[in-house]
Parts: C-alpha cells; structure tokens; sequence
C-alpha cells in the first residue's frame, strides 16, 4: 500500500517541478519578444546624400538603399519587404542594396542566400561596401536600415520595412516610403519632414564608427 505521505510529497514534487517549468517557458518568451521587438542602433543621417560617397546618384531620380549584413538572419524579412516595395514602386525610384563586404571575407562570405535574393528582385542593383567605407559614409549602424533621398539628393526617409525582427507583412515603414514614393512633385516638395521608422536587424559591422 502506498502510504498518503509518498503521494502528498510526489505531488508537491510535481508541482514544484510545473512551476520551475512555467518560469522557465514565460521568461523565455519574454526574452525573445523583448529581442524581437528591440530596434538596432539608428543614429542621425546626413540630411543630403554624402558627397564623399563613390555611388553614383542617379540625377533628378529618387534613390532607396537598403544596407544590410549577408548573414543577418533578420535581414531576410527586410529583403523580403523591399522586393514588396520596389514591386509597387519600381517605375519610381532606383532601388539599390547595398552588402558589407569586410576586408578579411573568405571565399564563401559572398555566397549570400540574402544578398542572392536581393539580386534577384527585378528593378535592384545589388552593390558590395568594401569593409563598409559606405556604411561610414551614410552613417548607418544596423543591417536592414534603408535611406531615402529626393531627386534633389535631400534625405527624406531613415529607418526600417519590418515591424519586428524577422517578422514579414504590412508595416508603417514601408507605408510611409510607398506613400511618398506615390506622391506627385508638386506633394513631394510640400512634405519637408524627414519619415523614420524604427529599424530590426542586427548590427551592420561590429564597432562600425562613423567617420
């Protein structure tokens, strides 16, 4: 026969061992939400585009970058909303993204599922930033983080196309760059605020100063 005590401590063995578990499981899930909703490092943009910078700018044209890491896991999502983008948008701006490409990649770093996603939107040119010199020049800290600039070369949207990390579908960023994209000149030339939008990837280069 079992004795009523070997139950009553087996089923506050249980018990203690479900509650350790829940702990677990719930500060677990709040330390993912936490890092899928924390945005990277968005500092302030040059207003005009750099004029040190050996991209050429198309003139009179709108221009979109993306900069992003190959191997941000985060990045995907934000690839995946700029081929969104640029699919309802690509008669109105020169698309470009822009990867980071460090001085001491071996032979498989441009072997890049992101960037050959990237490549293969129609519409996009797909440009290396030889140990991020471009990164440095346009001030941008955190993959993912994609620049708007006017026809003029004026700085008119700085932030982010996912509204989480990794995380795909409708978000304010996009809206803001479809909705101005949209715009007619005369509209474009009244909207003198800069657009923003929090920006999910991970970081460009680590210990990436700007210059």
């Amino acid at each position: 026969m079992i004795r009523p005590g070997i139950i009553r401590d087996f089923g506050i063995a249980n018990l203690g061992l479900s509650l350790v578990w829940f702990a677990t499981v719930t500060s677990g899930t709040i330390v993912l939400l936490n890092y899928e909703s924390r945005p990277g490092e968005n500092p302030s943009q040059l207003t005009q585009w750099p004029p040190d910078s050996e991209m050429a700018r198309l003139a009179n044209y709108p221009t979109v970058v993306m900069f992003t890491h190959p191997h941000c896991p985060c990045t995907r999502a934000s690839v995946s909303e700029f081929a969104q983008l640029v699919s309802m948008c690509r008669e109105l701006a020169d698309f470009r993204v822009i990867a980071f490409d460090p001085v001491d990649a071996n032979d498989d770093w441009r072997k890049s599922d992101l960037v050959q996603s990237a490549a293969a939107v129609p519409g996009v040119n797909v440009l290396w930033d030889k140990d991020g010199q471009e990164a440095r020049r346009f001030n941008v800290k955190t993959s993912g983080h994609v620049l708007l600039y006017d026809s003029t070369g004026q700085l008119r949207f700085s932030g982010g196309i996912t509204s989480s990390r990794g995380h795909r579908g409708s978000n304010f960023g996009r809206s803001q760059l479809v909705a101005w994209l949209r715009k007619s000149s005369e509209q474009r030339a009244q909207q003198t605020d800069l657009l923003d939008s929090p920006v999910f990837g991970c970081a460009l280069v680590d210990g990436l100063e700007a210059n």
